[in-house]
């Protein structure tokens, strides 16, 4: 696996040197959207709200809905034809409950919202007209905020929980010029595979 992961590396920076990356605009800003499936803020989700928050007992049923889909928005200047740097913001969020199974009342809730924050920045592997091929990289924080409901005793928690996060997505496909649509392959907040749009605002 790691010697695929040094090839694939080996081959972008070989392409990079060989394409020109003309086509973004010194000064310009892009607006990125889209969303992803399977983050690595799911994860932790499923854990506060799905596996361990919720303990069912003789006639109760538990349920479950996380979509497992994290809408994103983000901002992007650019500083040259390969680099831009701006920001990220991802969410998620999913939901559990438990039901009696005599009249389907409800027993406990438990909801968890994370949105995440990250600082991201795009490096620009080549251009061939409208299609491009380039890096996208954040460091950041989720805020988890997580509340359990338990109606037979009546007792409400809630709290908040940051934790660091990162998007590492070397993988990304881009069609068009100052719109298109990309699609974009890797680790992070927004997903293992992100679909989405853009808009590029032209510099001064």
């Amino acid at each position: 696996m790691k010697r695929l992961h040094v090839c694939l590396l080996a081959v972008l920076v070989a392409l990079a040197s060989i394409f020109p990356a003309n086509a973004q605009e010194k000064g310009s800003l892009r607006l990125n959207y889209g969303v992803g499936g399977l983050s690595f803020t799911d994860y932790i989700g499923l854990l506060l709200i799905g596996l361990g928050s919720i303990d069912t007992s003789e006639g109760v049923t538990q349920h479950s809905f996380t979509p497992l889909t994290n809408p994103y928005v983000g901002l992007e200047y650019h500083l040259n034809p390969r680099v831009s740097l701006g920001g990220t913001l991802a969410f998620g969020g999913g939901a559990a409950w438990t039901k009696h199974q005599e009249d389907a009342s409800l027993s406990k809730t438990a909801t968890c919202i994370y949105p995440t924050l990250l600082l991201s920045a795009s490096t620009q592997y080549f251009r061939n007209d409208n299609f491009a091929m380039y890096g996208n990289w954040g460091m950041g924080a989720s805020l988890y905020c997580f509340t359990q409901s338990d109606k037979n005793s009546s007792t409400n928690n809630s709290g908040l929980a940051v934790i660091p996060n990162a998007n590492i997505y070397p993988l990304c496909f881009s069609f068009g010029k100052q719109a298109g649509f990309n699609v974009e392959l890797g680790w992070g907040a927004k997903g293992l595979l992100c679909v989405g749009g853009y808009w590029t605002f032209p510099g001064k």
